[in-house]
């Protein structure tokens, strides 16, 4: 994403998606910050599937604005054999403001998800983020009923300096 010379507002610069997900326009619709695009990442399938592989890239051009979020919660589907990873890269130059805010992370009864997330933030930048992981799908009895859910995160800054690293790994049967 990058600043619209003439109206200040950021703008997707390039987008490519490939199926199921698929990255919606930018919308303009915060009266307190008119320039922050929201963008909403869209996946059609309804959820992560056994053997799924997601790549994710966010780059912030210097002093963008954005809000990115997904349309719903990311439902990882119960696995036989496999699993499903996800890897979200996102890199934020000088004087850029990110709010990443994806829904809710919901694993089904015998699900396996691997998520990692590399953030690269200047150290003049802003970045909010939120994770949530439901314990399942409470009402089909399947709280904590899944295998794995393994998320990691690794922050550094523009000069690849370490900032903060998060593991969280949850195997409810053991």
């Amino acid at each position: 994403m990058d600043v619209e010379p003439i109206s200040g507002r950021t703008i997707i610069k390039e987008k490519e998606s490939v199926f199921p997900l698929s990255v919606q326009k930018e919308m303009y619709y915060d009266q307190f910050q008119p320039k922050m695009t929201h963008v909403y990442i869209v996946s059609s399938s309804g959820g992560i599937l056994q053997g799924d592989k997601y790549m994710i890239d966010v780059i912030l051009e210097k002093n963008a604005l954005a809000h990115i979020t997904t349309q719903g919660a990311t439902r990882v589907y119960g696995m036989n054999a496999s699993n499903a990873i996800q890897v979200v890269n996102v890199s934020l130059d000088d004087g850029a403001y990110l709010e990443f805010i994806p829904d809710q992370i919901i694993p089904y009864k015998n699900s396996r998800f691997y998520q990692k997330i590399n953030f690269k933030v200047h150290d003049n930048a802003t970045m909010i983020y939120s994770e949530i992981i439901s314990p399942g799908r409470i009402g089909m009895g399947e709280i904590f009923d899944y295998e794995i859910c393994d998320l990691r995160s690794i922050g550094k800054n523009h000069k690849d300096e370490l900032r903060f690293t998060d593991y969280t790994k949850i195997e409810p049967k053991k």
